[in-house]
């Protein structure tokens, strides 16, 4: 079995497909439901079982912050991979850094011509308000670990 991502917009994305040669024979929820299937049409036939990703967008600024710090261990946390996974905009993005996140958000603030603010200066947190020409605002959150 394989675990290979597919062609945006396939109507079998989400699911796990059955190939043989090539040619999609059978489709189910799990790969064990796709083989059986296969199987019943095809039972001399050893089926190739792969999953049909779904394809997935997400805020251009993503890649932005990620070209302003190339070199800075950063996560994007939260709803906004919730709501990605779910094909869904999100208002705001919240990353979570080993240290040093007001300074960076001025940063990110400073290069995107963005508005700052610091959320909380005791746990380093700083957020970047970006303001497309349409009154769109997206807030960018940069937030100090806290767990250990």
């Amino acid at each position: 079995m394989s675990n290979n991502p597919q062609i945006a917009g396939s109507p079998y994305a989400g699911r796990w497909v059955a190939r043989v040669r090539g040619r999609i024979i059978a489709q189910g929820d799990t790969p064990d439901q796709a083989l059986q299937a296969a199987q019943m049409s095809r039972h001399k036939e050893k089926p190739e079982i792969i999953y049909m990703s779904v394809p997935f967008s997400y805020s251009p600024l993503i890649d932005k912050v990620r070209d302003l710090l190339p070199d800075q261990e950063l996560y994007l946390v939260g709803g906004a991979v919730r709501d990605m996974l779910l094909n869904r905009s999100s208002p705001d993005l919240d990353f979570a850094l080993p240290s040093k996140g007001i300074s960076l958000a001025r940063r990110v603030a400073n290069a995107l011509k963005a508005d700052f603010m610091v959320l909380d200066e005791e746990r380093d947190t700083g957020r970047v308000i970006v303001t497309e020409p349409d009154g769109k605002r997206t807030f960018l959150d940069f937030a100090v670990y806290r767990g250990k």
